[in-house]
């Protein structure tokens, strides 16, 4: 059945809320959860008259959200962990939704469990996207 869940998060409270529920399900019938936070990817721009100062800046920015992302991971892994239970991170940088389908394809995971981000038949744009290419079933959670 589910065996391998995937769980992408933000930090936020929605977010903590379909972990816990991918915990719960993983909990009924023994499986791993993964929790993946996707560092959106940026682009320097470096000119000759600006000497490589904004390439420093682009590593620095680079460093902080790569160090902010695994705090995320470390704090939400620490709230969600159970008895019982296999829970993982995986941290991430790219296009989100390509880059949380390339994870559930790549992983071999049974499962993704989303926040849905508006009511009704919308989803938001990328628990659309990540339903429309998963190589695997979405459950979205309201």
């Amino acid at each position: 059945m589910y065996h391998k869940i995937l769980v992408p998060v933000d930090g936020s409270y929605r977010a903590v809320e379909a972990a816990e529920y991918g915990i719960e399900l993983a909990t009924q019938v023994k499986g791993q959860v993964t929790l993946c936070h996707v560092i959106p990817a940026t682009t320097p721009f470096v000119s000759k008259k600006n000497g490589g100062r904004i390439t420093e800046n682009f590593k620095q920015i680079q460093s902080e959200l790569h160090k902010n992302g695994r705090s995320l991971l470390e704090r939400m892994h620490d709230v969600l962990l159970r008895d019982g239970i296999n829970l993982d991170t995986v941290l991430l940088q790219g296009n989100e939704a390509y880059e949380i389908c390339r994870q559930a394809r790549e992983g071999k995971y049974d499962l993704v469990i989303m926040v849905g981000q508006a009511s009704g038949y919308l989803a938001g744009a990328l628990t659309n996207r990540v339903t429309q290419n998963a190589p695997c079933p979405v459950l979205v959670v309201r």
